[in-house]
């Protein structure tokens, strides 16, 4: 049972309308708890305290529950011990929640929900859609500023070639090391001697050839970024790169009922 009563934007102190009553035509004379309403304002002294807590993962039962015709409040009691003096487990407006304790040694027991909690929570249920809402926005605003981040650098190297080599090009850690590694192992007249002899054995190679090959990975880094700075990846054509590629898309459509006609 709660001790306080508190009442705030997502917690509200209420309390339960317990009563024990005879189980009606029961020749055994048995007891059952039965929940005929809740307090909006009770006293701190007052039997029966539970404080209602609203929960932002479960905002979904929240909206199914205020949509029903009769919205409900649930009250969990465990009776295992004694009837007489239940223990109050959990209120909750969720439908599921309150599903959970069906299946174990508890009392799930609903009333009709007060107006003023269904006003309540339909306010909470409001700021937490906002919230949602704001954080999808966020979202959606920087996936816009790092694709244009994304388009300002590439329309730079197109526009001005020549910076990009004097951008660092950042490299996996694991990858320089390994480089650096190789690069103390081996004097450096010998690998300057290696990459002219490759340039020198596969000059006659296209890029995507010399790609396939043993050749030095300076070698293949070097014509990768001949292959970059030549005038047809630098040219200024607003970044539209596909012109040429589908100006024949629109043939397509007056082609196509002629061609698919059948038999």
């Amino acid at each position: 049972m709660s001790d306080k009563v508190v009442k705030d934007q997502t917690r509200w102190t209420l309390g339960c309308g317990l009563e024990l009553k005879a189980v009606a035509g029961n020749k055994w004379g048995l007891s059952q708890w039965h929940l005929d309403g809740f307090e909006l304002h009770p006293e701190a002294s007052a039997d029966f305290l539970m404080t209602l807590e609203l929960f932002r993962d479960e905002r979904t039962d929240y909206r199914f529950n205020l949509s029903s015709q009769q919205p409900k409040l649930f009250v969990v009691l465990d009776i295992l011990q004694s009837l007489e003096e239940p223990n109050l487990v959990a209120i909750s407006a969720s439908q599921s929640l309150a599903g959970q304790y069906m299946d174990g040694d508890y009392l799930v027991l609903s009333a009709d929900m007060p107006v003023a909690i269904q006003a309540w929570m339909e306010r909470l249920l409001a700021v937490m859609a906002s919230f949602l809402r704001s954080v999808v926005r966020s979202v959606k605003e920087r996936g816009v500023q790092v694709a244009s981040e994304f388009l300002n650098r590439w329309s730079r190297r197109k526009l001005n070639p020549e910076a990009e080599e004097a951008e660092p090009v950042e490299e996996p850690l694991q990858e320089v090391l390994t480089e650096q590694t190789a690069s103390e192992d081996e004097p450096l007249e010998q690998t300057v001697a290696d990459d002219i002899e490759d340039e020198e054995r596969y000059k006659d190679l296209s890029v995507a050839e010399l790609l396939t090959t043993t050749a030095a990975a300076s070698v293949k880094k070097a014509a990768l970024r001949k292959l970059f700075l030549s005038g047809e990846f630098s040219a200024v054509d607003n970044l539209n790169d596909y012109d040429h590629d589908y100006a024949s898309v629109g043939k397509l459509g007056a082609r196509w009922p002629k061609n698919s006609e059948i038999g």
